[in-house]
């Protein structure tokens, strides 16, 4: 994956139909299912993008850490939170490298990141470093696009995106194991009456519930449930997106 220097420009655009209030509301009542009614002090953002829901956990009390591949995307998060939470600390790391100075009762890693680690190995190593940073007992929830997604809805297919001075032409490229999908943006960007084109390139691969399953508990956390897409129930068979609930054992 690049640095996404160009995407950071266009990211929240794109992403305005993420439904972020909802979904920050639906992890916070996911933390608090999983912890006794009470929400995490000290939270991780994992690949926390532009920061709308570094923010959102920030305006619950949160002690926020947000962490992102992209300095372009770190800065447009240092923006927003700059006024009301300059407290916040935002670091430049690959999530496979992942290097805090503490641990945390709670993270979250949301919006499809996971997938753009596009080798098992990947995956495991991310697990590997998030298990010294989150504490005994915590709770860490995260998405993911189902296979399902991939075979069916993203596919070969081509979709076009149309924002406020934002035209952008998104082509997937499905390969032969119905798993890995090479996505092109070509985008269109205007700035004073001109449009700026932009493009960005990157991969994204779809793990089965029981991969993911065998990975996490392969690096001491216990799967407390899988669900739906913001659902408290069971995926359907259809299902676009997994949400993961973890645990740090040692509690």
């Amino acid at each position: 994956m690049s640095g996404y220097g160009d995407f950071a420009r266009v990211y929240d655009a794109l992403n305005s139909d993420a439904c972020y209030e909802q979904r920050g509301e639906y992890l916070w009542s996911a933390f608090k299912k999983f912890r006794n009614g009470k929400g995490p002090k000290t939270c991780l953002d994992l690949a926390c993008g532009t920061g709308i829901l570094t923010e959102f956990f920030a305006k619950k009390g949160c002690e926020m850490i947000g962490v992102d591949g992209s300095v372009e995307m770190l800065n447009g998060a240092r923006r927003r939170l700059c006024e009301n939470f300059p407290e916040t600390l935002l670091l430049c790391q690959d999530m496979t490298e992942l290097d805090l100075y503490g641990t945390v009762e709670g993270g979250i890693c949301t919006l499809d990141s996971i997938n753009h680690l596009c080798e098992k190995e990947q995956v495991s190593r991310l697990f590997s470093r998030l298990k010294f940073f989150i504490e005994p007992g915590g709770i860490f929830i995260f998405d993911v696009n189902t296979p399902y997604k991939h075979q069916n809805i993203l596919a070969d297919n081509c979709f076009v995106i149309e924002r406020e001075g934002l035209y952008c032409g998104w082509q997937n490229f499905l390969d032969e194991d119905g798993l890995r999908v090479d996505i092109v943006l070509d985008m269109f960007v205007e700035r004073n009456g001109l449009y700026d084109r932009l493009c960005e390139e990157f991969s994204e691969r779809a793990y089965t519930a029981e991969e993911l399953t065998e990975i996490v508990e392969q690096n001491e956390f216990a799967v407390l449930a899988v669900y739906g897409d913001m659902t408290f129930e069971p995926p359907e068979p259809n299902e676009q997106r997994y949400i993961f609930v973890i645990k740090r054992k040692g509690m």
